[in-house]
């Protein structure tokens, strides 16, 4: 994982108290999921990755292509430049992890 994703780890508080729960670890498997799994959420996630960056190169909104929230993009447009920079800095470095 890219250095710059696990910084959001900082993030997170520390609880004060952690409880000692007895987990049976054979049975937990959340993330036992296909490959073909995988791809499709990584092709979409790239899908939205890419039409986000079309938002700076497009100044009409409406001739986007849909995305999943079309709600937040009026909104990207009104982030400061550096701001909206780094964003894009921090989605190709999530797009560099997902393509690998």
């Amino acid at each position: 994982m890219p250095k710059e994703l696990l910084k959001i780890w900082d993030l997170l508080p520390c609880p004060s108290k952690i409880p000692k729960i007895r987990v049976n670890l054979d049975r937990m498997n959340y993330f036992d999921v296909s490959k073909d799994w995988l791809e499709k959420r990584s092709k979409g996630l790239l899908f939205e990755i890419d039409t986000i960056f079309s938002l700076n190169e497009c100044n009409n909104i409406t001739k986007l292509e849909k995305i999943k929230s079309s709600r937040y993009l009026p909104s990207l447009r009104q982030i400061p430049t550096k701001q909206r920079t780094e964003l894009y800095e921090l989605l190709s470095l999530y797009k560099s992890f997902l393509v690998k």
